[in-house]
């Protein structure tokens, strides 16, 4: 497959003039800096510009923030207007400064480059607004979480991809084409989203017994799943940090699963017999309290990717019944689940 992914250097490239309803122009002059936009899906905010500064805060995909000044790679950023708004120092290749931005009207694809032939990427509900990176007359480049797509000005489409009508459900991306995405699940045509957990799975068995029928019941496992993908931002800021800095693969490795233990018991933090209990368990299984080492774990597992593919622990199959598996393809991409 093509790769989706789209270079970030497309930021330079200067945007035609499109007469099109649904583009919303720049901010424009006489603005105190340059409204800007973070492109991937997390972004550390340094004092300095320099990746060994201590990062003040973690900016996600869709901030928007103003850059005052710009200087060999980096950019300066304030994040709001007021005088003690916080500032501090990012990473230019992943901001857009002061873009159009395109709004959509009705679900809309998104392409994996300029053919309509080409696999769509995404399908865009109506009034989703995203900033355009480049626009070449009738296609325009679109910035998606941490990745980059395009669209057909006169693409506008009303059945295709991923959608609900009349009680059905498709995704864009086809679970049933990768093994560990059906692992643990089966297909269930009455489903919210067409599949639910296998009865017979160690792993989600328990689930089997919920009704994945009922779209009450599978919103609310959905926001409990989007949380707890939401509770690994530092991993994530970890492993894009470490991937600008061109570390291996054994370092982020590394440096995830270390993370992963910190996280796992500081989710203990107002439960002090749970964390007993926890450490408890790590010291009779791994002979110390923290959790499992990196070491021990590429013992367990014989391969860097794998460590760091269960670092995040992403249960591929839940979050196919839960409705997030396009959501959160890009996390596969960036695991090595799935070869762009």
């Amino acid at each position: 497959m093509k790769k989706i992914r789209i270079i970030l250097s497309v930021l330079a490239l200067m945007m035609g003039t499109v007469c099109h309803a649904q583009i919303i122009p720049p901010y424009g002059p006489g603005q105190i800096g340059f409204q800007a936009v973070v492109l991937c899906e997390s972004l550390s905010l340094h004092q300095d510009p320099d990746y060994g500064s201590p990062s003040v805060k973690t900016l996600n995909y869709g901030d928007r923030i103003i850059v005052m000044d710009q200087s060999n790679g980096w950019a300066h950023c304030v994040l709001g207007d007021s005088e003690d708004s916080l500032s501090g120092w990012v990473n230019a290749d992943y901001l857009a400064v002061d873009p159009a931005w395109y709004k959509t009207e009705e679900n809309t694809a998104v392409y994996a480059w300029n053919d309509r032939t080409a696999p769509k990427v995404a399908l865009l509900g109506a009034n989703t607004t995203l900033p355009i990176l480049k626009d070449d007359g009738d296609w325009m480049v679109v910035s998606l979480r941490g990745a980059a797509g395009w669209i057909n000005h006169a693409d506008i489409e009303e059945e295709t991809g991923r959608q609900i009508q009349e009680g059905t459900f498709a995704y864009i991306h086809d679970p049933r084409d990768l093994p560990e995405a059906m692992a643990d699940i089966i297909e269930n045509d009455d489903a919210v989203y067409g599949f639910s957990p296998d009865p017979n799975s160690q792993r989600l068995g328990s689930y089997a017994e919920y009704d994945w029928t009922d779209p009450d019941l599978v919103e609310k496992a959905q926001e409990e799943r989007r949380a707890y993908h939401e509770s690994m931002e530092s991993m994530m800021d970890i492993l894009y940090r470490m991937r600008e800095e061109g570390a291996s693969i054994e370092e982020m490795a590394r440096a995830v699963s270390e993370e992963r233990n910190r996280l796992r018991l500081e989710a203990y933090k107002d439960d002090p017999e749970g964390l007993a209990a926890a450490k408890e368990s790590n010291l009779k299984t791994y002979g110390h309290e923290d959790g499992p080492t990196s070491d021990e774990l590429y013992e367990k597992y014989g391969s860097w990717t794998t460590v760091l593919q269960k670092a995040f622990s992403p249960n591929l199959g839940m979050d196919v019944c839960c409705g997030l598996y396009d959501e959160y393809y890009w996390l596969y991409i960036e695991l090595g689940y799935v070869e762009e």
